[in-house]
Formats: C-alpha cells, sequence, structure tokens
C-alpha cells in the first residue's frame, strides 16, 4: 500500500469524527501505531487479529456484549475467506435499518487473493451476485435469500453497500 498501513483507520476516524468507532487490524505493529486515536481518545475498542479467524470474531462479538452497529464497514483483509469470514459472522451485528459496507471486491478477480475470472466461483463478486438474486425472486417458492433481512444493495467500483431492513 503505497498511502501506508493504518490509513483506512485515520480516514475514517476523521470522516466520523464523533462516532464511536471499534476497529479490527491485522497487523500488530500497525495496531499500536494507531492505538491511541481509537482506544486513547475515547472513540471506540482497537482489535488485533485475522477477521477468517472465526474464535477471533466471536471474541469481538463476545465482548461487544450482544451490541448492534448502526454501520459495519470491511475494509480489512481482502481475502475471499477473510470476507466471506467477516459477512456471515458479523452481518448478525448490524442493527435493523443499518448498514454493511464491503470494501475492495476487486480481488475476486485476483488468484492471489482467491479469486480468479469474471464467474470465478466462491468469491464475494459471486456471494453480491447471490444477494441480488435473494431480493429479486423473494415471490419464487426457492427463493432464498443468502442474508437474512437484507433489504436493499446499492454497489459501486469495488464496494457494495447492504442496508438491513427495520425493524417492524
Amino acid at each position: 500500500m503505497g498511502y501506508g498501513p493504518g490509513a483506512s483507520l485515520k480516514l475514517w476516524t476523521d470522516f466520523l469524527p464523533t462516532s464511536e468507532i471499534s476497529f479490527v487490524e491485522y497487523d500488530a505493529d500497525c495496531a499500536e501505531k494507531h492505538r491511541k486515536s481509537i482506544e486513547e481518545k475515547g472513540r471506540g475498542k482497537l482489535y488485533v487479529g485475522d477477521q477468517s479467524n472465526v474464535t477471533f470474531l466471536n471474541r469481538i462479538i463476545e465482548d461487544q456484549g450482544g451490541r448492534v452497529f448502526d454501520v459495519i464497514i470491511d475494509d480489512g483483509g481482502h481475502t475471499m475467506e477473510q470476507q466471506k469470514t467477516t459477512m456471515s459472522h458479523l452481518w448478525q451485528l448490524v442493527a435493523p435499518g443499518g448498514i454493511f459496507v464491503m470494501e475492495d471486491l476487486l480481488t475476486s478477480y485476483m488468484p492471489g487473493y482467491g479469486g480468479g475470472p469474471k464467474g470465478h466461483p466462491g468469491t464475494m463478486i459471486e456471494m453480491h451476485k447471490q444477494m441480488l438474486d435473494g431480493l429479486h425472486c423473494q415471490f419464487q417458492d426457492n427463493c432464498v435469500p443468502v442474508l437474512e433481512g437484507l433489504l436493499d444493495m446499492d454497489c459501486f467500483s469495488e464496494a457494495c453497500v447492504m442496508v438491513k431492513q427495520p425493524a417492524a
């Protein structure tokens, strides 16, 4: 990364100056370098670990005490395993009416991240296509949503935003 590790953390804390932020960082040295911008300023929590590690994600969920979030942004590791694990485990923490942002979807086309050519099975892009199918096939008997409670999905270059249905 030409802009250096930790740039996302700085971006989000600057962009959302009054928000409480829980941040996951894979690189322990990077986390320590930026810890004060989160924890020492009382802005939230910084967790160090790999988002593809289900035990690690479950510890975060437990540490948050069943809390839900208005916004979750996956701007972490870019492998298919990391992105899919994050989506499948953290979607449950999105508040009704909240959003989940998945960035860096271009890695779905990069073999080094578990991606491949267009239509390559098991990529996040293919999962997002299935989410769209789930949104649009709701009146068919065999329609199975990929994400329970998905209300809307908007995709842009390299990112998609999923919106959870509001409370009844």
